[in-house]
């Protein structure tokens, strides 16, 4: 009890990670507790907090010309999609192991009081895992034609940009969205084949027969 009204009195998520130690040791977790924490607006953001500080997300989706996709993605058609050569991908272990599907569902995730206790992953790193991935691999259902993966990825493994390279061999090919300028057109292009010369290059065009997008070759 008395870790109970010290977390409750004082409502920092540093005071939950200091007595968890002792928590472990001395008692089991109460219905109470849960309560608590599930209570605690703070403790929730301090949760994208941590995720933000800690991880870096690889999206990607196996639906290649999806309209809404384009709007929601690459600034309303103006921007370009990469295809992505998966085999060659997992040669890049750190991408490799962390690869996964979404999990799309109309529920909000099942976090225990177990899971939260992830968010000190020092102590508790088999939970930190189950807790980043319960929070970034689920989505509405409605978001479900997107058919997406992602690889959660630790910001110690990537650069300091917070970006990973990938190697050139993993790009198939680079497609430019139908309403972007004819400047940013010529300036992708250019470093496209300075930078990616064996990728194949294609162009989006509305169809002026229905409500699909072309994909031409360039």
């Amino acid at each position: 009890n008395t870790y109970i009204k010290l977390f409750i009195k004082n409502k920092t998520v540093d005071n939950y990670l200091n007595i968890e130690k002792a928590i472990r040791r001395s008692m089991s977790i109460s219905d109470i507790m849960e309560k608590t924490i599930y209570g605690y607006k703070g403790f929730i953001d301090a949760t994208h907090k941590i995720i933000k500080e800690k991880l870096g997300v690889l999206c990607l989706s196996k639906i290649p010309n999806n309209h809404l996709m384009w709007s929601h993605y690459a600034q309303n058609h103006t921007g370009i999609m990469f295809e992505i050569d998966i085999e060659k991908l997992k040669e890049c272990t750190v991408i490799a192991n962390t690869l996964k599907k979404i999990k799309y569902t109309e529920q909000f995730p099942e976090i225990t009081f177990e899971i939260i206790k992830g968010m000190n992953e020092e102590l508790f790193p088999e939970e930190a895992k189950k807790l980043f991935e319960a929070l970034l691999l689920t989505k509405q259902e409605i978001w479900n034609y997107e058919n997406e993966y992602r690889s959660i990825i630790p910001i110690k493994n990537l650069a300091e940009n917070g970006l990973f390279s990938l190697p050139k061999e993993c790009f198939k090919s680079v497609t430019l969205g139908c309403a972007m300028q004819e400047q940013d057109r010529n300036k992708i292009l250019c470093m496209i084949h300075n930078h990616l010369p064996e990728t194949s290059i294609f162009e989006n065009k509305i169809n002026k027969r229905n409500y699909s997008l072309d994909h031409l070759k360039v």
